[in-house]
Formats: structure tokens, C-alpha cells, sequence
């Protein structure tokens, strides 16, 4: 998913009146993923979190 796609998800569950948890970094890598470091274990975190409700 790109990221113009995933805003336009990101709006279309705010128009349904879902909030689905939505981080993004001002100028943030798209891989941080596969890049160690603060920021990447902080959004696992809240992933992880997310995912086991």
C-alpha cells in the first residue's frame, strides 16, 4: 500500500467514524521497518499492541 492510498483509507475510516490509530513522521522513511532503531521498535511496539487488542 502506498502512502496516498493509505491516507485515503486513513480518511474513509475517519468518515465512517473509525479511529484506526494513524502515525505519521513529517519527512519519516518508508522503510523504517527494515531499519533498526528507536523509532522502529516504538511503532512495532504499538503495532504489536494494537494487533493482540
Amino acid at each position: 500500500m502506498l502512502n496516498p492510498d493509505a491516507r485515503a483509507l486513513r480518511e474513509r475510516a475517519a468518515d465512517e467514524g473509525l479511529g484506526i490509530g494513524w502515525y505519521e513522521r513529517d519527512r519519516g522513511l518508508q522503510v523504517w521497518l527494515l531499519m533498526p532503531g528507536r523509532d522502529a521498535a516504538a511503532a512495532l511496539a504499538r503495532m504489536s499492541e494494537g494487533l493482540s487488542g
